[in-house]
């Protein structure tokens, strides 16, 4: 990661000399803001447009969907819909996480396991640095399921899967990342 130096008044001022330090400064510090450097100032979010990662589609079939990229990423939360079909026995969601951004991946956890027959609206919250999720699942407004567990997460995850355990169930959701990596 890029270092950000501090630029002084006096490196600015109209008898100021032009070093070659002031002009590393300047090359460096724009990419040490934008790669969020530990001592650079922060980007306010509404300036960042969209943290949007994608249209997520967990499939019927026990197939993973991935998520890669996501260095620097503290928070991933998924809003859509899901289906949990009552004839299917074995239907616990799962996620694994990578910290070297999807060449290999940690055992699978459960993180969502419907206990009944629903099919309706799903929001995902996942911690990326503490392994916090929390899952809230309703059906037509009623019969809401709350879930939340904390799994084990390696340092530094970058790429994430999720599957459905069994055949049968899915879940279609918008994935959008939020916040960055404690420095």
């Amino acid at each position: 990661m890029t270092t950000y130096t501090e630029i002084l008044d006096t490196q600015l001022d109209p008898d100021a000399p032009i070093t070659s330090a002031l002009g590393y400064q300047l090359r460096d510090n724009p990419v040490a803001l934008s790669e969020g450097a530990e001592d650079a100032p922060k980007i306010s979010p509404t300036a960042l447009g969209s943290l949007f990662l994608g249209f997520i589609q967990v499939p019927t079939d026990s197939n993973y969907v991935e998520i890669t990229d996501l260095d620097r990423v503290k928070t991933i939360i998924m809003h859509g819909a899901y289906l949990a079909p009552s004839a299917v026995s074995n239907r616990a969601f799962q996620i694994s996480y990578s910290d070297d951004n999807g060449s290999s991946w940690e055992t699978e956890q459960d993180f969502f396991t419907p206990n009944q027959d629903i099919d309706g609206f799903i929001a995902i919250h996942f911690d990326l640095e503490t392994g916090a999720v929390d899952v809230s699942a309703s059906r037509d407004g009623g019969n809401r399921t709350v879930e939340t567990s904390t799994l084990t997460v390696p340092s530094d995850v970058n790429a994430i899967r999720i599957r459905n355990e069994a055949v049968g169930g899915a879940i279609d959701a918008v994935a959008v990342a939020i916040g960055g990596v404690s420095p």
